[in-house]
């Protein structure tokens, strides 16, 4: 409800009508581009900022007091939670001296493409799943309680891993080595964080790479999470 009303807020304030900063991330495929590229001065960060915080940090937080099960790693996303919201928060106060650090939220506009380009990034990882059931996993569900495992799974944990893998690592690495670098990096990194959960299946970690290279990869030419946050939600929601 909140974000809602800061999304309605920020449209009265024409923020739906920014334009972005004009570098076209395709003509930096391997190589550094210009600082502030990927910045936080984007439509409806507010509202970003208000549902990452009530849905991942203190959604995660309750998790943490209430569900002993799912402690760890309500923590962990916690911790990955706060790091992510710090970066943003730097990239709001200075982003073209903010040299180290990049993030983006839900990019300039075309966002119903944005939302196409996600269903169409996640249908084949779905059919895979369908194909191999093996490469399904349930450390995210709360036994006999299927809403709990619905939020959790399918709004609280996306919110988070999108914004730290795409959001924030992804952009950063791709200001400084190009989107190429970037996408397969920031793949790489949320490949490994998911080995364990996987218990070190080739298959589904091979599987999980080349999503979010794929993913990372749009959203860095669209300067957004959205599709990357539309084809994870509803991957994790088959």
């Amino acid at each position: 409800i909140v974000a809602g009303m800061q999304i309605w807020a920020a449209v009265k304030r024409g923020e739906h009508r920014m334009v972005d900063t004009g570098v076209n991330p395709l003509d930096y495929l391997a190589r550094p581009m210009p600082e502030g590229t990927y910045s936080a001065n984007q439509p409806f960060k507010k509202a970003f900022a208000w549902f990452g915080t009530i849905v991942g940090l203190l959604g995660f937080g309750w998790v943490a007091v209430n569900v002993p099960a799912m402690r760890s790693v309500a923590v962990i996303y916690g911790v990955f939670g706060a790091v992510t919201a710090a970066i943003i928060l730097v990239e709001e106060v200075a982003p073209r001296k903010s040299e180290i650090t990049a993030c983006m939220f839900w990019g300039y506009g075309d966002w119903d493409k944005q939302i196409l380009l996600g269903v169409a990034i996640a249908l084949p990882f779905i059919v895979v799943e369908v194909l191999f059931s093996s490469l399904r996993f349930g450390v995210m569900q709360v036994q006999g309680m299927p809403l709990a495992s619905f939020i959790i799974t399918v709004l609280m944990v996306p919110i988070i891993e999108e914004g730290l893998f795409r959001g924030v690592l992804a952009p950063s690495i791709a200001e400084d080595a190009g989107i190429i670098h970037g996408a397969l990096i920031s793949s790489f990194v949320f490949t490994v964080f998911h080995a364990y959960a996987y218990q070190l299946n080739l298959l589904a970690l091979i599987v999980i790479f080349i999503f979010g290279a794929v993913a990372g990869f749009v959203d860095l030419v669209y300067k957004s999470i959205l599709p990357s946050a539309t084809a994870h939600k509803l991957i994790n929601l088959y």
